[in-house]
């Protein structure tokens, strides 16, 4: 019987491999591979993030997490996935297909050129052009596929409820990139509004002297500087449940220490502070102007941080 509505196995595969992506811990790019044999039986899967024993770069991020997605990966923690699955791999030597929601960097590729696998299949492109490069000229095959939509839901419900690291129907089931790429959307246009507000409500003065502020004391002094900006901003998107952390960086242009606020929307971080009034990617910032040095939140910080941790203790008498 031939069977015209059954899903292509290169599909199949792919989607399997976009759902073990979602336990990747990695901010700039999460990302899942399934490795097949000839016989197109699955002998191991893998995701990315960092080796056991080193905090998740969800929880603190890694040096590499401010670079964009193919720079600074000898700063980055994180195992990629195509790795993963081959440490997972009982015998490499029956590996013929891999599957990759993104095509493997070329120290992925070099890896994998190491084992008998002759094509690798993945659905979106990787900025290393090399990768394509080394693995056709070793005669194998690289083909991208995407004919399937992953903007599309898991299930058929309308419900919607937050969770930590995802977004997800009442029945539990996870809901796919359209769903989030919108909600993406509202929450930048939020901190875009937020930065708006807080920038409209304030008066800005240069290098204030003393300790800082707490919001309260902040909303009644209606003045502050940088510190006290990104201070605000930091608490205020925590009573919204973001993923948000403060960061003592360096102005290039300046020569000068500056307090920026950051957000995690969907791996990726973005800055609010006071020299720009437009919310930007922090990768872009440090390739404008900035030289993060310290990050830190109102769990984890530096043992001298002195103010950070008066700050904190004015906080627990305000309320």
């Amino acid at each position: 019987m031939n069977i015209t509505n059954r899903m292509n196995i290169n599909e199949y595969y792919l989607r399997i491999a976009f759902l073990a992506s979602e336990r990747g811990t990695c901010k700039r790019r999460k990302v899942g591979c399934v490795l097949t044999d000839e016989k197109n039986r699955v002998i191991s899967i893998g995701y990315n993030g960092n080796p056991a024993g080193r905090p998740h770069c969800i929880d603190i991020s890694c040096l590499g997490a401010i670079y964009k997605s193919g720079e600074g990966l000898d700063k980055c923690e994180a195992i990629h996935a195509e790795i993963s699955a081959l440490g997972a791999c009982r015998d490499i030597q029956v590996i013929n297909t891999c599957y990759s929601t993104t095509a493997p960097c070329i120290h992925c590729v070099q890896s994998l050129l190491a084992t008998p696998c002759k094509t690798i299949i993945f659905y979106q492109p990787y900025p290393h052009t090399q990768s394509e490069e080394r693995w056709i000229s070793s005669g194998r095959q690289w083909i991208q596929f995407n004919k399937f939509d992953i903007t599309e839901l898991h299930c058929t419900h309308s419900d919607l409820k937050f969770e930590k690291y995802g977004r997800f129907c009442e029945c539990g089931e996870l809901m796919w990139e359209s769903w989030r790429i919108n909600v993406g959307i509202l929450e930048i246009n939020m901190l875009q509004t937020l930065l708006n507000d807080t920038l409209i409500k304030f008066k800005y003065i240069e290098n204030e002297q003393g300790d800082w502020c707490t919001p309260k004391e902040f909303e009644n002094k209606k003045e502050g500087d940088c510190d006290s900006f990104a201070i605000y901003m930091f608490f205020e998107l925590k009573k919204r449940k973001f993923n948000t952390k403060l960061m003592i960086c360096q102005l290039r242009n300046k020569n000068q220490f500056h307090m920026i606020c950051l957000c995690e929307l969907d791996s990726i971080i973005y800055v609010l502070d006071t020299i720009s009034d437009k919310v930007m990617k922090l990768y872009d910032r440090v390739e404008l102007d900035i030289i993060p040095l310290i990050t830190f939140d109102d769990e984890k910080y530096p043992f001298g941080l002195t103010k950070w941790k008066n700050l904190l203790e004015r906080m627990k008498k305000e309320k």
